[in-house]
């Protein structure tokens, strides 16, 4: 006999015994996920739209006078969505790979939402309002995160 009991349940193959025992994954309620979701999905299709509509009209590998070459942009921003999208379905399906990738993806998500919104603020004042939602709901999520962390992990 090994010592272990057999009516354990025993943990998911992506987490190690010693974690599986002590850490509690906080609770992202379904509401918030599908928000977060939706969100990335939405970078992704305003990114095909403006692209279907002739954004960046001297190429995608050309120097813009932003001072940005737009493929590395575009880049990033798909970059950002794509881990988002990956975050969240991990986390709503309780993998442990999910747990360091969704803050990961929140601090994505802020700095777009804060880059964005300077963006927004110089050229078109109506977009400014999604970018302060973004913001908000990555910082929320990344609040109850580390709220989360902090109730698990108290000091001795």
């Amino acid at each position: 006999m090994d010592g272990r009991h057999a009516d354990v349940p025993k943990p998911s193959a992506d987490v190690s015994p010693e974690r599986a025992g002590r850490e509690r994954r906080p609770r992202l309620g379904p509401v918030l996920l599908v928000l977060l979701a939706l969100d990335a999905v939405g970078v992704i299709g305003l990114w095909i739209v403006s692209l279907r509509q002739g954004a960046f009209e001297r190429g995608l590998f050309t120097y813009q006078l932003e001072g940005t070459v737009p493929i590395f942009h575009l880049a990033a921003e798909f970059g950002m969505a794509l881990a988002t999208l990956f975050a969240v379905a991990g986390w709503a399906a309780g993998r442990a790979w999910a747990r360091p990738l969704l803050p990961f993806a929140l601090g994505m998500l802020s700095y777009a939402a804060v880059n964005a919104l300077g963006w927004a603020l110089h050229n078109d004042v109506t977009t400014a309002l999604p970018m302060l939602a973004t913001l908000v709901l990555a910082v929320l999520t990344m609040a109850m995160i580390i709220g989360a962390g902090a109730r698990t992990h108290r000091r001795r």
